[in-house]
């Protein structure tokens, strides 16, 4: 039974508090446990029962993973955007596991900076640059530059007109990517024009570049910003 003496302070103005079977582990005390996999998703051992075909969770996460029973989160590392994901949830109140994330993943020092992201400090990871590379339309898309640079996405040499800082330069770039990456996406999507992993994996760098481009504008203090209106 949820109580305000066994869950988080957050947790009971909730709608959800009284048939919540998650708000209990996700105290700043709650010890991360083991995961199993199990029909496509991870649990705990004790949610996952006598399941004798579980297999064993391990590898990092570039977010954090909690069972899908209780939601107690899972101990596994978190790869370098797994940090920046949690620092970012963390700057914005993440809620349900606000206090949890902070303690079970404090060896990654994953409390919100207040430095700004450097410029072109964001690399992109491995399996979005070779969708890139096979999914770009000419030279003049986004996506074309991701695969040209191996993901090392930067502001080249030409500044665009109405972005008078680097921070607003490299912005533009990441929203200019955002958009023909969902264009991209779109146009996969039409009868046999992709295959269901090209899609998944699309889909993904689509959501992935999406969240960058929000880290940016709350870093930079850019999110009201357009470039036509300078």
């Amino acid at each position: 039974m949820n109580t305000t003496t066994n869950t988080p302070s957050h947790c009971h103005d909730c709608h959800a508090f009284e048939g919540c079977n998650q708000a209990q582990n996700m105290m700043a005390d709650t010890p991360p446990e083991t995961g199993w996999v199990y029909d496509g998703e991870v649990w705990c051992a004790n949610c996952v029962g006598v399941a004798v075909d579980a297999t064993l969770y391990e590898g990092s996460s570039d977010t954090p993973t909690h069972c899908g029973g209780c939601g107690v989160p899972i101990s596994h590392e978190l790869t370098a955007d797994g940090v920046e994901y949690v620092r970012a949830s963390l700057a914005d109140g993440n809620g349900c596991c606000d206090a949890v994330w902070r303690t079970v993943w404090e060896e990654y020092d994953v409390e919100p900076k207040a430095t700004k992201i450097p410029i072109n400090s964001i690399p992109i990871p491995k399996r979005f640059v070779t969708v890139c590379s096979e999914w770009y339309g000419g030279q003049a898309c986004m996506l074309y530059a991701v695969s040209s640079c191996k993901g090392r996405f930067t502001t080249g040499t030409l500044r665009p007109r109405g972005c008078d800082t680097s921070e607003k330069w490299y912005l533009s770039i990441w929203r200019d990517l955002a958009s023909d990456a969902d264009y991209t996406l779109t146009q996969s999507q039409k009868p046999d024009c992709a295959s269901p992993d090209d899609l998944t994996v699309l889909g993904e760098f689509v959501d992935w570049v999406d969240y960058q481009v929000s880290r940016l504008e709350r870093s930079y203090g850019l999110a009201d910003w357009d470039a036509c209106d300078d």
